[in-house]
């Protein structure tokens, strides 16, 4: 359990962290989002999400650091902007307070007016919550956000498959959707309709997909299958202090590569049962990878 008091939650400590979100082509990066993390008295550094998540901490304290991780985030960008990336801020309708709102509203136009590689369009408010107690002031609260070109994302969509009214009351231009959320219905191959439901919805609704929680190579192909528009997870990239990515180095952003995969270890003299195992997966891989199988290969 975390003490709200606790020296080691002061700004000092607290800081952001960045995690790459992926392009559909998977080779790109479109975007961050920025995630809240804290050094603990072993110098470790630890992530705030049990931290805003227990229900013993006030909603005061929480709002508190929410607003250390904002600032500093936005003061990464004034040292660093990448043209053209999205960076995603989780929003809370819980501790998102009027203060709150017109803090983060102003320290965006300052950012705007002084930062000339960042522009409204590049900045995405990622709504965190499902439940609203007043839906009606919370989106007029949105409304000058989206005035000046800022996008809305909902975080967790299709956790418990309700959240239509949400979606069509705040018309965000991305959905989240959290495979981690949907663990059942990923073990369940043989029903799937409600990722196939929510691939639909977002056609209809005219927004993005972004699957995230990605840390299998399977998992991958699944947000695939259904029509992501961009990707997250550790399989692909992790969390990490706010940093320039040359073209160069971006390869080494994603944390997986074709034959890292394989995890059959072969022999040193005997080839044969290698070459087999490779090739049973070789369907799987080529499809992730958009690899061709060639005819000379497959059949063995």
């Amino acid at each position: 359990m975390y003490d709200p008091l606790n020296p080691i939650l002061s700004p000092k400590n607290i800081f952001p962290y960045f995690q790459a979100i992926i392009g559909e082509n998977q080779h790109s990066i479109i975007g961050y989002e920025v995630l809240g993390r804290y050094r603990d008295s072993n110098r470790i550094i630890v992530s705030l999400g049990p931290f805003f998540h227990d229900s013993s901490i006030h909603v005061k304290e929480k709002s508190q650091v929410d607003r250390w991780i904002r600032l500093k985030a936005l003061k990464c960008l004034q040292v660093y902007t990448k043209k053209e990336s999205l960076y995603f801020f989780n929003i809370s309708p819980t501790f998102f307070s009027f203060e709150e709102d017109w803090l983060f509203y102003q320290q965006l136009l300052f950012q705007f007016q002084t930062n000339p590689g960042l522009n409204p369009k590049q900045i995405v408010l990622e709504i965190t919550e499902q439940n609203m107690n007043n839906h009606s002031q919370f989106k007029n609260r949105l409304i000058k956000y989206q005035k000046l070109g800022c996008k809305i994302a909902i975080d967790d969509y299709g956790k418990g498959f309700n959240n239509l009214e949400r979606a069509m009351f705040l018309r965000p231009e991305i959905l989240k959707i959290d495979l981690h959320s949907l663990n059942d219905t990923i073990k369940n191959k043989t029903d799937r309709t409600p990722l196939g439901y929510l691939s639909v919805l977002s056609k209809q609704l005219g927004t993005k997909l972004l699957f995230e929680g990605i840390e299998t190579l399977e998992l991958l192909q699944l947000a695939q299958n259904y029509g992501a528009h961009y990707y997250q997870g550790y399989l692909l990239a992790n969390p990490a202090p706010h940093r320039p990515t040359s073209p160069y180095g971006l390869a080494r952003n994603f944390n997986y590569t074709p034959e890292s995969r394989f995890s059959y270890q072969h022999p040193s003299t005997d080839y044969d049962p290698f070459f087999s195992h490779i090739c049973k997966k070789l369907p799987f891989y080529c499809s992730v990878f958009t690899f061709v199988i060639s005819i000379n290969v497959y059949p063995i």
